[in-house]
């Protein structure tokens, strides 16, 4: 008989003031045997739901952040599978739940942010220069046939997390700006294949299209266990 996990269940309700409201933020979190090997993350309606390892939650959350950090800077022992489920059910800014959700996770194990000096260099969000399209309503990512990468009507939280997942980090320092600016880009296979080591290219890339971002090279902020 297979012995199952002790199952450990945490249930949050959080009052945040957000666009000069009040909003109550729900955020379940559930471990689970590594016996459930199913996958999946995404949201909508102002919820974000996921079964994947810790490791990978606590980096999508962090990048959704404009934090710049990418995701092979996160490295931890602990690698529990987790099922979390979190949102509002009102309107509620996408920085503002996932910067609760990297928060909750991080005090349930134990980890911190601590500066940390990397080789790599990141990319600071400066401002936009693209017109937005008033006929684009809908967003998402579409490959294409030929490897090419389009970003349609993404916001720039999803810019950071697309990035981010591709080794490239993207720091957004003015927070509002995660979710009010969406943007479109275009990243040919060539360029993705190459990624993170061409990071002078990601850049003069994203700023021929109206992104406007700076390179530099400085400590970040990576998630880092401590003892108990």
């Amino acid at each position: 008989m297979i012995q199952h996990c002790i199952v450990s269940i945490i249930a949050i309700f959080i009052i945040l003031p957000v666009k000069s409201k009040c909003q109550t933020i729900f955020i379940q979190i559930e471990e689970i045997s590594y016996e459930d090997s199913s996958r999946y993350m995404g949201g909508g309606n102002f919820v974000f739901t996921a079964q994947y390892p810790l490791r990978d939650v606590l980096y999508h959350c962090l990048a959704r952040t404009g934090s710049g950090i990418s995701k092979d800077l996160i490295e931890l022992e602990k690698a529990p599978l987790i099922r979390i489920k979190a949102g509002s059910k009102s309107e509620l800014a996408e920085y503002a739940l996932f910067h609760r959700i990297a928060k909750e996770l991080m005090n349930r194990y134990n980890l911190e942010l601590q500066l940390k000096q990397v080789e790599k260099k990141t990319l600071i969000f400066r401002s936009v220069e693209q017109a937005p399209s008033p006929n684009q309503k809908n967003s998402g990512t579409e490959l294409h046939s030929n490897g090419d990468v389009t970003l349609s009507n993404a916001s720039l939280s999803t810019v950071c997390w697309w990035l981010g997942h591709h080794g490239v980090g993207l720091r957004v320092d003015q927070k509002e700006l995660l979710d009010d600016i969406r943007v479109t880009l275009d990243f040919p296979a060539e360029t993705i294949a190459q990624m993170p080591d061409n990071i002078s290219s990601i850049q003069h890339l994203l700023n021929n299209q109206g992104v406007i971002c700076e390179l530099v090279k400085e400590p970040i902020q990576i998630p880092v266990e401590t003892s108990e």
